[in-house]
């Protein structure tokens, strides 16, 4: 037995204190003389000027109140004597919740498995008449436990805790909600600080699982994640008390830490349950001028946020994005740059976040959520030191794009709004009105001008395969009309310079097989010739994301492909007049001369190509 559980430690104890635990353990006491003994030593430690001193002396007594013997048998439990002795149990182990970090003693390790034991009775056997179970004070009983690093592993690797963890938490969240329960309640403090210590700390796969079939399965334990982050930022709001609102913020901090391993719930599940949200808010807070952090610095609260949100919102629809910026991304994005412009991780998840917004800003739902959240963005102080960080020209880049965006967004919504064209690519009808058009009856997203053409898209061009994929379409047909003309609009402002590259390519390999890569990244359009078998690759892997457009004769397939650091766009031309323009200019050039140079070398020739690329042509969108 270890030293502090020896029973003549009481004798270190305060007269008053000695005489009840003489009482207490008296042989010759009834349980229910044991049970308000028990109940007055609590409250007397509990006012103890040093009560994890009086809690630490008091571990005998604990040690003698929680033992496994005196577990009630569940078919006689309901006998008055037996549901004193389990109030008697409840009172210890409140006794030993007031244990501090400096007094946590080995000798808890020695006890948990009595602690556990009767924590675990307590929680499966919930029908003792006029006993209300404290689950702050069962989930707050291993906090003492916690501090030593031997507890953490036996907490982590002890069968069923994490099951009880996880359905403790579920039922403090629900009392919350009904309002039966705070979490600025001084009796929550442990409880909630306890669960950032377990939340920070490695679980195993095999006990992960029991967390998640504690709290009901993986969307369960993501809306109770959501839901538990969204009650500590309430109480943050209102709590003044320091050692509360350090509880509050290491338990958030850990949170979501958790959430970012994807052990337990996997990332979507989080996004689908509103994760995105509360960790915009989250970080906001980190960077508050009276947050009390809990356990890391400020520089590595708001890494954490930035560092979350980047990894969330990787390849998420916009949706999500646009949920991001109504509740603060880029102010986010501001103070973590503006504040920690020397700091590398946070400007990378930085430049990540960038990358997404520069593919949002192609969709026609997210321009107007971005053009009003710019300026109350651009409104807080560390915006002048963000502008000067590495990440400033890449702002202006993105805010210069996105002016465009909206002026292209105004134009689209008063002009193209009511015309389409035929999906079919062979079809020569390029302009009709919208109710002239049949729409595909199974994706409900692509237009034919009759059932011909519709037919002839299914059979030749494999429509029927794209089909497959209606419920991952992830924008709606206006969306979709936007996407393609903004880009077949940057295609014709870079027109010249494709078609230097295309001349190059003809004059190189001596065909005619490519394709134009357009990439869009740090907000800036970069087109690219390349061979086509390219987007037949990309399309291989990608048929759901099939776009077309037509402008005049000439036919461009759109690709869209979400890429981690950029936004691709393969399109192809082969219009037979632009094609003929232009291999007769490669022809007439010796193989292997840098085109760069073609006008001072070549200048008819050059002329000649800028009078291609000047083709008026009317575009329309499908």
């Amino acid at each position: 037995m270890h030293p502090d559980l020896a029973e003549s430690r009481l004798a270190t104890l305060p007269v008053s204190l000695r005489r009840l635990t003489r009482i207490a353990l008296a042989p010759s006491s009834t349980p229910e003389t044991v049970s308000q003994t028990v109940y007055r030593i609590l409250l007397d430690c509990q006012r103890a000027r040093d009560n994890g001193l009086a809690a630490h002396n008091l571990l005998p007594l604990v040690n003698v109140m929680l033992d496994p013997a005196d577990l009630p048998d569940p078919e006689t439990a309901l006998e008055s004597g037996f549901r004193e002795r389990v109030i008697a149990a409840g009172h210890a182990l409140a006794i030993l919740n007031c244990t501090g970090p400096r007094h946590a003693s080995p000798a808890l390790l020695e006890i948990a498995p009595r602690i556990w034991a009767w924590i675990r009775f307590m929680h499966n056997h919930e029908y003792f008449p006029g006993m209300e179970l404290d689950y702050c004070l069962l989930l707050a009983t291993f906090h003492p436990i916690s501090y030593l690093d031997e507890g953490r592993n036996w907490l982590h690797t002890t069968p069923d805790i994490c099951f009880f963890i996880g359905s403790t938490w579920d039922r403090i969240v629900s009392m919350c909600e009904r309002g039966t329960l705070s979490l600025n309640d001084i009796r929550c403090r442990r409880a909630i600080h306890f669960l950032g210590i377990f939340l920070s700390n490695h679980i195993s796969p095999q006990h992960s699982a029991d967390l998640v079939d504690g709290a009901g399965g993986e969307k369960k334990l993501a809306r109770l994640i959501v839901k538990y982050l969204g009650l500590v930022l309430k109480a943050l709001e209102v709590e003044q008390e320091y050692d509360q609102k350090k509880a509050l913020s290491l338990t958030l901090e850990c949170t979501i830490a958790f959430t970012s391993h994807y052990v337990f719930v996997s990332r979507q599940t989080l996004v689908d349950a509103g994760l995105v949200r509360l960790v915009a808010q989250a970080a906001l807070v980190f960077s508050g001028p009276g947050y009390v952090s809990g356990q890391r610095d400020p520089r590595r609260c708001i890494y954490l946020g930035v560092d979350v949100l980047a990894s969330l919102l990787g390849g998420q629809q916009l949706a999500f994005w646009t949920q991001a910026l109504e509740n603060g991304l880029l102010r986010v994005i501001i103070i973590g740059a503006g504040m920690y412009p020397n700091d590398a991780q946070i400007m990378d998840a930085v430049e990540q976040l960038f990358n997404g917004i520069v593919t949002g800003i192609m969709q026609y739902g997210f321009l107007p959520v971005l053009a009003s959240a710019i300026p109350k963005a651009l409104a807080i102080p560390p915006s002048v030191d963000f502008m000067r960080s590495r990440c400033g020209n890449t702002w202006q880049s993105i805010v210069a794009l996105a002016e465009k965006r909206m002026k292209s967004w105004e134009r689209f919504n008063s002009t193209c709004v009511g015309i389409r064209s035929c999906e079919n690519y062979d079809c020569n009808v390029l302009v009709a009105k919208k109710g002239t058009f049949l729409r595909c009856a199974s994706c409900r997203v692509y237009f034919y001008c009759s059932p011909e053409c519709q037919k002839i898209s299914w059979q030749k061009y494999n429509h029927r395969y794209r089909c497959q994929f209606k419920d991952k379409h992830l924008m709606d047909t206006r969306g979709r009309r936007f996407n393609l003309m903004v880009i077949l609009n940057d295609y014709q402002t870079r027109k010249s310079a494709i078609f230097l590259q295309k001349v190059e390519y003809i004059n190189r390999t001596g065909n005619t097989n490519y394709c134009v890569l357009m990439k869009y990244v740090s907000g800036r359009c970069t087109p690219q010739v390349t061979a086509s078998a390219e987007m037949e690759h990309s399309f291989s892997r990608h048929p759901c994301a099939t776009r077309t457009a037509f402008g005049g004769r000439e036919t461009h397939v759109v690709r869209s492909i979400p890429e981690n650091t950029e936004f691709t766009v393969l399109l192809r031309c082969n219009t037979a007049v632009l094609l003929e323009g232009l291999m007769y200019i490669a022809r007439r050039i010796p193989r292997g001369t840098d085109v760069s140079r073609l006008e001072a070398e070549f200048p008819e020739l050059f002329h000649q190509l800028q009078a291609l690329a000047a083709m008026q042509v009317v575009e329309i969108y499908s």
